[in-house]
């Protein structure tokens, strides 16, 4: 989903909302893309700085727009040449075990403002082919990222057209309490969806999600009133599409606000490091509504606006384990048609799958065929990949089948996460699969109930449990991980069901060199659930600055490090930070040091001797079985 935020006015904070919810997103598991198309004021790269050198001094999308125009130029007087590839201009930014991926504005040197003011918008839709190269954009774009979050150039621009008509499934306009900004955003959602209708590709009108900001409803109380309503009232029609029947448009516009923070008017800084999500009176609460609503397409309205599930439905529990894309679900038939069972694609041909599903097949060494229910696209959800058997596991547990065609475009292959078995324990699973048969599948959910013996796992029902025949070779997910950790099993009694991890299925095939494929690390040999641990361990023993001061002084590390610490919440806020930067690369020394600084000063704590000891160890760069 490509999502718009766009301000009519400079200074309601439309920056500082698209770069906190990116972040919120990524930490949901999202694969995010953030562009800078504010060429003429571009800004998005300082609230990462404290995250990545170097921003400043990366190409970006004025480099990106400059090539194209070069190419498309040369391409309309007949010379052949490539499309310029824009995966050269983004660069991903780690926080902590979540990434976002930035495409800036581009090079901040001092030829940026000619290389921006110089580019001729005319020509480039005219005569360098400006519009199929935004359209392709588009469409890839949405292919390799889940969300596409566009922070626009205020006003009526030519930029301000490509990211409310061209680009964006949804608008968000962040707007403040003046006319100015309010008729002026009811002005330009009118021009973006009527250009819409007129555009040259099909696009259906787009969401809009109107978003109040800097709002100062503690002491005005008669004032935010008298504009709640009057915004409500210009913008009602911008709900239709999505809110329930009889809400007002008042109430999700009060769910939506974002509050007027002093402190963050103050340079660059992400709320939802500095404050989280949980306090409902702070900033990072406020992003966190919003960003709720963005992740689920606007379709957990009922729930973020009335706090209740809409009747009959779920209220978004679901959601909460599912994977944000599933893509990678194969389901496995023999050549007489015969649905055996599930399996995930691990990589562009090889699919991982219960040995069992094999079994149950009329031929085991030819005739598979492999189909990807879950992709979006429904003609590539028809089309079928042969496949054969090339390693089955020592334990004969787990088998590897190689596609002889290629898997459909929309297919992608599945995160992996190679956690022990113990290391699963009380982590929230999903999983989908065909018990009994059933070709339209079912979705289980619930927690890692214990550690089996041969790195597998015992997985309780949550109130959504199936299991049977068809559910065998289904590959488990951890919304905890981020990751696919397991392949499902068999049944034992009602409610709970077997599994063995990934950790174990790469023991078992040792020639299939499996931990490569693995999520990318924290980079300092930490698992999620170890780097969980030390940050909860840090913030418990390390509460007050002079305490902060300590172990800064005893690792040599600069003084800014502990002057931060006023700066968060709480505790655990200002060590997840500090572990990031010392991951980033930003502040010296690495998160080995601090792990043994920590536990040196506190040699009776038992989680950061723990901690201490996984990294003496070797910490995760290798699967472990249970």
């Amino acid at each position: 989903m490509i999502v718009t935020f766009y301000s009519y006015k400079g200074g309601t904070g439309r920056t500082m909302a698209a770069a906190n919810i990116a972040c919120l997103l990524a930490r949901a598991g999202r694969r995010v893309l953030l562009v800078d198309f504010d060429l003429e004021a571009p800004g998005v790269w300082r609230y990462f700085a404290d995250f990545q050198r170097g921003l400043d001094r990366r190409p970006g999308l004025i480099e990106l727009l400059t090539e194209q125009s070069i190419l498309g130029e040369r391409r309309s007087r007949g010379i052949p040449l490539p499309q310029p590839d824009w995966r050269q201009y983004i660069t991903p930014v780690r926080i902590g075990t979540a990434s976002v991926t930035l495409l800036t504005s581009g090079v901040q040197d001092d030829e940026y403002p000619a290389r921006v003011l110089g580019f001729a918008w005319d020509e480039f839709f005219t005569s360098q082919d400006g519009g199929a190269f935004f359209e392709r954009l588009r469409e890839e774009w949405n292919r390799e990222y889940d969300f596409v979050l566009i922070d626009s150039r205020t006003g009526i621009t030519d930029i301000g057209g490509i990211c409310t008509i061209a680009l964006p499934d949804l608008i968000v306009p962040v707007f403040t309490a003046n006319w100015q900004n309010l008729e002026g955003v009811v002005d330009t959602l009118r021009r973006a969806q009527r250009g819409r209708q007129e555009l040259g590709y099909d696009r259906p009108p787009a969401l809009v999600l109107p978003v109040l900001s800097r709002f100062e409803s503690r002491t005005e109380l008669e004032s935010a009133n008298e504009w709640l309503a009057r915004a409500a009232s210009m913008l009602g029609d911008c709900y239709a599409d999505w809110l329930p029947r009889g809400v007002d448009p008042r109430l999700a516009l009060e769910r939506t606000k974002l509050p007027h923070v002093a402190y963050f008017g103050f340079g660059e800084r992400l709320a939802v490091q500095l404050q989280g999500t949980s306090d409902p009176e702070s900033l990072g609460y406020a992003y966190n509504t919003v960003a709720r609503l963005i992740d689920s397409r606007l379709r957990d309205a009922p729930e973020v606006i009335l706090g209740t599930p809409e009747p009959g439905e779920a209220g978004g529990a679901t959601r909460l384990f599912s994977p944000p894309v599933d893509s990678w679900f194969a389901a496995v038939y023999d050549d007489e048609d015969t649905l055996l069972g599930g399996g995930v694609i691990i990589d562009g041909l090889r699919v991982l799958v219960a040995t069992q599903v094999l079994r149950d097949a009329a031929s085991a060494s030819s005739g598979l065929r492999i189909a990807f229910p879950r992709v979006d696209n429904r003609l590539q959800r028809d089309l079928t990949c042969r496949a054969t058997v090339t390693a089955r596991g020592h334990r004969d547990r787990v088998s590897l089948l190689t596609l002889l065609d290629p898997p459909p475009p929309s297919v992608r292959a599945a995160p992996l996460d190679f956690s022990s078995a113990r290391e699963l324990v009380g982590r929230r699973w999903w999983a989908f699969g065909f018990p009994t048969g059933d070709r339209l599948g079912a979705e289980a959910t619930g927690t890692v109930g214990a550690a089996l013996a041969y790195g597998s796992i015992r997985l309780d029902g949550g109130g959504r449990m199936f299991w049977g025949p068809g559910i065998n070779g289904a590959p488990v997910w951890s919304p905890d991980q981020g990751a696919v950790v397991a392949i499902a099993l068999s049944a034992y009694r009602e409610e709970q069901g077997a599994a063995v991890t990934l950790a174990e299925v790469a023991a078992d095939l040792p020639d299939a060199n499996l931990a490569a494929l693995a999520v990318a690390g924290t980079g300092a040999g930490l698992d999620s659930q170890r780097r969980e641990q030390l940050i909860d361990a840090l913030a418990r023993v390390f509460t007050t600055r002079q305490a902060v001061q300590e172990v800064v002084r005893q690792l040599a590390l600069p003084d800014r490090v502990a002057e931060d610490f006023a700066r968060y919440s709480y505790p655990a806020l200002y060590w997840e930070h500090v572990v990031t930067e010392l991951e980033n690369g930003i502040i010296p020394n690495g998160v080995s040091s601090l792990v043994q600084a920590a536990a040196a000063m506190y040699p009776g704590h038992q989680g950061l001797r723990e901690v201490c000891e996984y990294l003496g160890d070797g910490g995760g760069a290798r699967p472990r079985s249970g």
